[in-house]
């Protein structure tokens, strides 16, 4: 059976949405499972960029379920490959995020300073202040407090003011580093 290409895109891009919000309600499984059905719908379609960024929406979903370490080796070939800016920034976050939940923070912080890199290469202040936030986290677990509240106050300035989930995460952090420093006010 041929696909209609155009098809076989929206239903990726359908897929991947889906599963985006998926991961924004806290239903991993799910989103994992959407993810997987996307890659698959990239592969048919045969163009790399789609079959790049899938996964690394299907490894973030498997590293937040704590089951990323099999995900690296295509995480790290993507970066290795270099040949789109917005799938490279997603693996390297990516793959520091996994480090950072595996508590290797040497290794994350190399790898958020490449997702930072690439962040501000395309101009996306929401991935510049997201990266700046997984800076901060990996000095704080290195004890570094002043370097990590400067990470997250460069942070706060990109956020908008308006309450959301990513400005409250950010927020915590830093009240948790200012508390470290006693700095309670």
């Amino acid at each position: 059976m041929s696909e209609v290409p155009g098809r076989s895109c929206t239903e990726f891009e359908e897929l991947r949405h889906r599963g985006q919000q998926a991961v924004e309600a806290g239903r991993l499984e799910e989103a994992a499972a959407l993810f997987d059905q996307a890659l698959s719908r990239a592969r048919q379609h045969g163009e790399q960029r789609l079959v790049d960024l899938a996964v690394c929406n299907r490894a973030a979903a498997f590293i937040e379920l704590d089951r990323g370490e099999a995900e690296l080796p295509r995480l790290r070939e993507i970066l290795l490959r270099n040949a789109e800016p917005t799938s490279c920034r997603i693996a390297a976050y990516n793959i520091a995020r996994h480090y950072e939940l595996t508590k290797n923070y040497k290794k994350a912080l190399f790898y958020a300073r490449i997702a930072h890199d690439r962040s501000v290469v395309l101009g996306r202040l929401d991935w510049i202040a997201s990266s700046h936030n997984l800076i901060g986290n990996t000095l704080l677990a290195e004890s570094h407090l002043d370097q990590a509240c400067e990470q997250y106050e460069q942070a706060l300035e990109l956020i908008p003011e308006e309450p959301s989930a990513a400005r409250a995460r950010i927020l915590d952090n830093l009240g948790y580093c200012r508390v470290l420093q006693g700095r309670h006010r």
